[in-house]
C-alpha cells in the first residue's frame, strides 16, 4: 500500500479525539464520521489534546471538561470547556496591558473553539483558534 495515498485519505476526526474522552472528560460528537484532510485533523486533535493538558495543570485534577465537535456544512467546529476556577478578575486585562495580547485574546471563559475549514478532499485544510 502507498503511504503517500493514505496521507491524502480524509480523517474520521472522531476517532482522533475519542481517545481523550474519560471519566472526568465528555466527548460530544455527531453520530456519522466527521471526516477531514489529514493535516486539518491531526492539528485540531493536537488542539484539544493541548486544551485538555492545560486543564489538568490550571483547573486542577478534579476538573470536568467537555469536547464538543460540531460538523457543520462548510466547516468543523471544536470547543473544548471546562469547570475550573477561571482567571482572576483582571488578570486578561492585565496581562493586555503588559503587551502579552496572546493570552489576553486567546483565553475567555475557561472555553477554546477551534475550526477546520474548507471541508474540500482537494485542498489540505487549516485549523485556526478562534475566541
Amino acid at each position: 500500500m502507498d503511504d503517500e495515498a493514505d496521507d491524502s485519505a480524509p480523517v474520521d476526526l472522531r476517532a482522533l479525539i475519542a481517545p481523550r474522552a474519560g471519566s472526568r472528560t465528555t466527548l460530544s460528537e455527531p453520530g456519522a464520521p466527521v471526516l477531514l484532510p489529514p493535516s486539518a485533523a491531526r492539528e485540531l486533535a493536537a488542539a484539544v489534546g493541548a486544551a485538555l493538558d492545560n486543564v489538568r495543570v490550571h483547573a486542577g485534577g478534579d476538573a470536568h471538561a467537555w469536547i464538543l465537535i460540531e460538523d457543520w456544512s462548510d466547516e468543523v467546529v471544536v470547543t473544548v470547556r471546562d469547570d475550573g476556577p477561571g482567571i482572576p478578575d483582571g488578570r486578561l486585562a492585565q496581562a493586555e496591558d503588559e503587551g502579552r495580547m496572546g493570552v489576553a485574546l486567546s483565553i475567555r471563559g475557561g472555553c477554546g473553539t477551534w475550526a477546520a475549514a474548507p471541508r474540500s478532499s482537494r485542498s489540505p485544510g487549516r485549523a485556526r483558534k478562534s475566541s
